[in-house]
C-alpha cells in the first residue's frame, strides 16, 4: 500500500510488517513565463546591456545604450515606474555596465577609438560620473563584481582583462591576462568563482580574477553569455547560451561544460538566474520567424527548457533580476524597449 503526497514529496511505503519512507526525487516544474511592455525608457535608445544590485540600500535597475542621447537609465525603488535618464558625454558609447557593493561602472569607447571607464560612488543617482583613461587605452566591453573586484573583458581578439580591487580603490584598474586570445564574450561571479566564455568556446576561471585557469568546453558556437545560479541540494551551476541556439552548463566550477538544449534553436543573447529559474532572451524567434514572440526561455535547472513570450518581436540583448521581477532590454523596435516579467 501507498500514500502519495507530491506536494510534501513524501512517500511511504507499508506492508503487514513495517512501513517506511521511500526517498524520491525532487519534481521541479518550469512556469512558461509571459512577460510585458515597460517600464520603458523616455529615449528609444539601443539598449544593450541591463544589471542589478542593491545600491546605498536601494533597489536599482542599470541599463547603457551604445548610441543615442541620454545613454544611461536608472529605475530605482521598491515599486519603480519611470526611469531616470542621464549621460556619459558626448561621443561616448557604452560596452558594459555593472553594479557592485555601492559602486556603479560603466565600461565605454570613444572615437579614436580609445577605452574610457566611468564610475560612480554617489549617493544620488543622477550625479555626475568620473572618467578615466584605460591602460594603452584598451576598450572594455562585458564586467561583473565579486569579491570586492570588478572585472572587465577587453573587446576583440586578446586575453586582456581590467581588474579593479575596491579595496584599494575605485579608481585603480590593472591588467591582466586570460589563458587563451580570443573573443571573450561575458564574464560572471558564483560560488567564489569568476567564469569567462568565449564566443568560440574556451572557458576561463578564476578564485581571485587574477589568475586564470583554462577548461574543458563545448565546441565553437558563438557563445554569448553566462550566469551562475544556485539551485536546490545545494547544486551551484554556470549556464551559458550562444547566438547559434546552443545551451551548455556546468556544475563542478567550470572545469568541464555539458551541452544542452535549448527551447528552440534562438540566437539566444543573454542569460541569468533569479529566483531559482534560469531565464534567457534572444534576438529572433527561429520558429515563429520576423513576427515570432518566442524570444523567452526558461529553466529551473538550466537543462530542461520552456518556450517563453515576449511582448514585442524585438532584439533583446540583456537580461537581469532583481526586486522580484526579470527586465529586460533591446537594441531596436519603437518605444517600448523593456520587457518585465514578476517572478
Amino acid at each position: 500500500m501507498y500514500n502519495m503526497s507530491f506536494l510534501g514529496i513524501s512517500l511511504m511505503s507499508s506492508n503487514l510488517n513495517h512501513t517506511k519512507p521511500i526517498s524520491v526525487p525532487l519534481i521541479r516544474q518550469d512556469p512558461i513565463l509571459t512577460f510585458s511592455s515597460g517600464p520603458n525608457p523616455s529615449n528609444a535608445n539601443p539598449w544593450q546591456f541591463i544589471t542589478y544590485d542593491s545600491y546605498n540600500g536601494t533597489p536599482t535597475f542599470l541599463a547603457v545604450a551604445n548610441s543615442g542621447i541620454n545613454t544611461i537609465a536608472h529605475l530605482t525603488g521598491s515599486a519603480p515606474s519611470s526611469w531616470s535618464m542621464s549621460s556619459l558625454g558626448t561621443n561616448n558609447t557604452a560596452n558594459g555596465c555593472c553594479i557592485g557593493s555601492n559602486r556603479r561602472v560603466i565600461t565605454s569607447r570613444i572615437p579614436g577609438p580609445s577605452g574610457r571607464i566611468f564610475t560612480n560612488t554617489s549617493i544620488s543617482i543622477g550625479a555626475a560620473w568620473t572618467s578615466q583613461s584605460t591602460t594603452n587605452n584598451y576598450i572594455y566591453g562585458p564586467i561583473c563584481f565579486g569579491i570586492n573586484k570588478f572585472i572587465a573583458l577587453r573587446t576583440g581578439s586578446t586575453n586582456n582583462i581590467a581588474v579593479c580591487d575596491i579595496t584599494v580603490s575605485i579608481s585603480t584598474w590593472n591588467q591582466h591576462t586570460l589563458p587563451t586570445s580570443t573573443s571573450w564574450q561575458s564574464v560572471c561571479f558564483g560560488n567564489g568563482l569568476f567564469v569567462a566564455i568565449s564566443s568560440s568556446g574556451e572557458v576561463a576561471t578564476s578564485s581571485n580574477g587574477t589568475s586564470w585557469n583554462s577548461r574543458t568546453t563545448q565546441a565553437n558556437d558563438n557563445w554569448r553569455s553566462v550566469c551562475y545560479g544556485l539551485l536546490d541540494g545545494p547544486t551551484h551551476r554556470f549556464v551559458a547560451v550562444s547566438s547559434n541556439g546552443g545551451v551548455m552548463t556546468s556544475s563542478d566550477g567550470g572545469i568541464t561544460w555539458t551541452a544542452g538544449t535549448a527551447a528552440q534553436a534562438n540566437s539566444w543573447q543573454s542569460v541569468c538566474f533569479g529566483n531559482g529559474l534560469f531565464v534567457a532572451v534572444s534576438s529572433n524567434d527561429a520558429v515563429g520567424g520576423a513576427t515570432g514572440l518566442k524570444r523567452v526561455m526558461s529553466s529551473p535547472d538550466g537543462i530542461t527548457w520552456t518556450a517563453g513570450t515576449a511582448p514585442e518581436a524585438y532584439s533583446w540583448k540583456s537580461i537581469t533580476y532583481g526586486n522580484g521581477r526579470f527586465l529586460a532590454v533591446s537594441s531596436d523596435g519603437g518605444n517600448s524597449r523593456v520587457m518585465t516579467c514578476a517572478y
